[in-house]
């Protein structure tokens, strides 16, 4: 018999999860729109943002679930602890790009280092977290011997 408490948090699981999937899908087809150079229409770009804002909501709702889920396990270590924190981190960054931040105009012609491109780099944050994810997983199970 399922609990409760298994059930919520498979739901969690599988929001957090399709969370990313439309995070990084969206991702995906921002940069390949952006390398076809003004054959995609701004609307194109609205809906592209606005479903990535939405997933980030869900993923961030989902994920403070899932930090007090696995952090409420007092086998959780160290190692857990930290990869999570740099997790945290990357997500902070991609919160603050999506809410506005780093929003200045190169004055520099010519292509830029993705680290300086915020759609690239939004994305790269992403990817990031999204290994990340995977990793905390596999550390999970490791340290504590459960799924």
């Amino acid at each position: 018999m399922v609990t409760l408490a298994e059930a919520l948090r498979f739901v969690m699981r599988l929001a957090h999860t399709g969370g990313a999937a439309v995070w990084i899908g969206c991702g995906l087809l921002y940069l390949l729109a952006r390398s076809a150079q003004g054959a995609v229409t701004t609307g194109y770009y609205n809906t592209l943002r606005l479903l990535m804002a939405r997933s980030l909501v869900l993923l961030v709702g989902s994920g403070v679930y899932l930090i007090f889920d696995r952090l409420s396990n007092p086998q959780v270590g160290l190692t857990y602890i930290v990869v999570l924190v740099i997790k945290l981190v990357m997500t902070a960054g991609i919160v603050w790009l999506v809410s506005g931040g780093r929003q200045t105009r190169s004055t520099v012609a010519g292509p830029r280092p993705w680290w300086r491109d915020r759609g690239r780099l939004m994305f790269a944050l992403g990817a990031g977290a999204l290994a990340l994810g995977v990793a905390l997983t596999l550390i999970y199970e490791a340290e504590t011997g459960r799924i």
